[in-house]
Formats: structure tokens, sequence, C-alpha cells
């Protein structure tokens, strides 16, 4: 494991307050964080013939390796790791949950009705349109995490109105 690497994983740790488990394999480095939340992990990939990503469940995201782009992941985290920001993923009506997860500001996750929810999944590309109709009306839920998954909530719609649970 080089040195940008390392520190790269310190710093990650810090933010998060929990220690990487590190593993390598052919010269990719993999750090899963654990949430002490128990949430879902949070895992930092460095393939030297790649961009870094950063996968908070399922859905990577990526950034160049320079000085620029690892200092805005560690300011990605952090936003993450304090609450500013939330991953949203759906959940179908028989339970199976989405392969693919966004990253929203919180104030963007609190929303008051199935428009604004539907607006807010189409922008950042969770759902198309007739997909989050189905979705919702099928009896699916639009999942909010947060590191600290004490915090985490989930909109359904019953009847015509959406409820955050």
């Amino acid at each position: 494991m080089n040195i940008k690497t390392e520190l790269l994983i310190h710093s990650l740790s810090e933010i998060l307050k929990t220690k990487a488990e590190t593993e390598e394999k052919n010269k990719t480095v993999t750090a899963t964080f654990t949430n002490p939340s128990g949430g879902a992990p949070l895992r930092c990939i460095d393939d030297p013939q790649a961009d870094f990503s950063l996968i908070y469940n399922n859905t990577p995201h990526y950034y160049p390796q320079d000085t620029f782009s690892l200092k805005r992941m560690q300011n990605d985290v952090s936003a993450y790791a304090t609450g500013a920001t939330a991953r949203i993923d759906f959940t179908d009506n028989n339970g199976t949950e989405s392969r693919s997860d966004r990253i929203v500001k919180t104030a963007e996750a609190e929303v008051p009705d199935l428009s604004s929810l539907r607006e807010l999944c189409v922008r950042v590309g969770l759902l198309r349109s007739y997909e989050f109709e189905n979705l919702m009306a099928g009896g699916g839920t639009v999942n909010v995490h947060f590191w600290n998954s004490a915090k985490d909530f989930r909109y359904r719609q019953i009847g015509d109105d959406l409820k955050k649970m």
C-alpha cells in the first residue's frame, strides 16, 4: 500500500471515527469502514489503474487520483458522517432492495409530498418518473439512510398521501 492510500485511509478513519479493515489484492486496496451504528459500511477502493471509488452501499462514486479530488472525497465523507448528506435508495413491495443509491443533502431528503419526492428521485437519477409512480403505488418505499442509522427513515404512499416513517 502506498503512502497516499495510507494517509487517505487514516484521514477517513478519523472522519468516520472507526478503524478501517483493509485488503490488498493485485495492488488494489479496499478499505472497509464498519458503521458503528449498525448501518451499511463505507468502502473506499484504490485501484492504481483507475480512479478512487467510494461506495456508500451500492453505487460507486469516483474521484480522480489528484489532491483536489481527494480533498473533495474527504469533504463528502465528512458531510455524510455529520449528517449533512444522506443516502437514498428504495425497496419494492416484496422487500427487494434497490441495487443503486444516491447521495443527497439532508435538507433535500425532507420532502412534503409525493410530487416533491418524485422530483428528487428523478433529478438524482434514482428512479424514472413512471418507476417512481409504480413503486409507490405498489407499496414500495423510498429510504433515507444516514451514517448514524438511528436517524434513518422511509417514505411510503398511503392513499394519496406521503407518510414519513
